[in-house]
């Protein structure tokens, strides 16, 4: 059984409501699909996914709340970083609350070709992207951090994640302001820096 989880809101049910059928019937292997809830999600939501999805399951955000709070004692910098982005839920939420190694999918993604099986020495598998979609460039790191071209974070296969190295990470104080400037690729940019 393949684990799959997904971050999902109110304002893309519909995409979200014919995207993941198709990764269902793509992917060969039985899927364990797991849908973090962003905090808006309606009852009728999670029922109309229910109802396209049999044996889905939510993570609520509340619930994650609870249990962020206590794994992020310690971790300043992220759990400010998701105070402030959404996308913080898909990095820290969906990666701290799972059982390593997991598959994630966005949900916009339509699968199209049966897919299976993932590499088993792989720490992180990205999907490829035609654009360097970042929120730093890299005169903003230097040396001290390699980023992978052309990452998308949209479908990835995750075994490893280090919680140490993305708290360092967001502690830069040289990415600070690029990090707000561009929140919308924050995410990403820290997965592909882990990668």
């Amino acid at each position: 059984m393949v684990a799959v989880k997904s971050l999902v809101c109110h304002r893309d049910i519909e995409i979200a409501l014919r995207c993941f059928p198709t990764l269902m019937r793509a992917c060969q292997q039985p899927v364990d699909l797991v849908l973090h809830d962003d905090g808006t999600l309606t009852a009728d939501d999670r029922e109309r996914l229910r109802a396209v999805l049999p044996g889905v399951s939510f993570v609520e955000a509340k619930e994650a709340d609870v249990v962020m709070e206590e794994k992020l004692k310690n971790y300043p910098w992220s759990a400010a970083f998701r105070t402030r982005n959404v996308l913080a839920r898909k990095l820290l939420d969906v990666s701290l609350m799972s059982e390593l190694p997991f598959c994630f999918s966005d949900s916009d993604i339509c699968y199209i070709r049966p897919f299976s099986g993932f590499p088993e020495t792989a720490a992180l598998v990205f999907t490829y992207s035609n654009l360097e979609a970042y929120s730093i460039r890299p005169w903003h790191v230097g040396r001290s951090v390699a980023m992978p071209s052309r990452v998308n974070t949209g479908m990835m296969y995750v075994r490893e994640f280090d919680l140490d190295f993305i708290e360092w990470f967001l502690s830069r104080r040289e990415l600070q302001s690029v990090l707000r400037r561009m929140p919308f690729w924050a995410e990403q940019t820290a997965w592909a820096a882990l990668g």
